[in-house]
C-alpha cells in the first residue's frame, strides 16, 4: 500500500524534496540538502520507470 502511494505521488514528492533541498542549501544545511537531492533523484527515477513500464504494457 505504501509503495503504491509513493509511486502515484512520486513526482509531487520529488518536487517538494527539490524545493525543500533548495531552501536547506540556502540555509547552509548541506547534509540535509544532499539528502533531499537524493530523495528527489529517487522519486523522479521511480516515476520514470513506472511511466516506462506503463508505456510498455500499453503498447503491446
Amino acid at each position: 500500500m505504501l509503495v503504491t502511494i509513493f509511486v502515484l505521488f512520486s513526482i509531487p514528492i520529488g518536487l517538494f524534496c527539490a524545493w525543500f533541498g533548495w531552501h536547506a542549501w540556502k540555509a547552509k544545511r548541506q547534509h540535509l540538502a544532499i539528502g533531499m537531492g537524493l530523495m528527489t533523484l529517487m522519486s523522479f527515477t521511480t516515476a520514470f520507470l513506472f511511466i516506462g513500464w506503463v508505456w510498455l504494457v500499453a503498447s503491446r
